[in-house]
This record gives C-alpha cells, structure tokens and sequence, in this order.
C-alpha cells in the first residue's frame, strides 16, 4: 500500500494497518529487526513512525507533505518519499539491461556446449558421433 506514489496517508488512515501490526509485533522483530512497542499511544511507536521504521529497511520514507484538519484536529498527510531522488534509476535500468543481456549469452554458450560439445564432432559422411 505504501508504493503508490500518488498516495497519502494519516495517522488515522493507519490505524487497522499499525493495530494488526502491534499484534504481530514478534514475527516484525524476528523478520526485520525493527522493534514495534506494544504501547500503540508511545511517541515514538504511531502508526506513521512504524510506517517509517519499516521503509526505511527497504531504503524507503514517507515524507510530510502537507497539513490540514481533520476531525477538527491538524492532522500532517504523509506520502512516499520518491523512489528517484537524484536521478539515478535510468543508469540501474541500463546496468539491469546489459547484465540480463550477459547473462542470456552465458546462458545461450552453456546450453549450445550441452547439446553441441565441442570435443565431439560428426563423421563427414555418416550421422556417427566420433569423440
């Protein structure tokens, strides 16, 4: 849910999400490392810090981009950070492309040494394999 760009969230948009996560607290800890408290009200344990804590094992942030009221109370709107933040994505996709494009040949030569090894060769004037 948090990898649309285009998203935003509250505090109160995550609550189900941050209540389901206290209760799995162990599995989080044992699976990522990042410690959830079983406190949902600590300051530091909000469903946007948690939110944040968890994307940023994956490189990731949520950024505050705006403030407005809601239910009467200032409320901050969250959205993910860019996934692009100096431009860098064009150069991996390249890097992505001639590694799979290297990888693909060294596939190709193997398979072509499996059916065709090349210390075996065909009689000129027969189907006989000679060695």
């Amino acid at each position: 849910q948090f990898f649309d760009p285009d998203k935003t969230w509250t505090k109160f948009d995550l609550e189900d999400w941050h209540n389901d996560l206290i209760q799995k607290r162990g599995d989080v800890k044992l699976f990522t490392g990042v410690t959830i408290g079983p406190d949902r009200n600590a300051p530091n344990n909000g469903p946007i810090r948690c939110a944040k804590r968890l994307l940023a094992k994956l490189g990731l942030d949520l950024v505050c981009c705006g403030v407005s009221r809601v239910n009467g109370e200032p409320t901050k709107f969250y959205k993910l950070a860019t996934l692009d933040p100096d431009g860098r994505a064009p150069i991996f996709e390249r890097w992505e492309l001639r590694d799979r494009g290297v990888q693909m040949s060294v596939v190709r030569n193997t398979i072509d040494n499996i059916i065709s090894p090349s210390h075996l060769r065909q009689h000129p004037h027969s189907n006989q394999v000679i060695a």
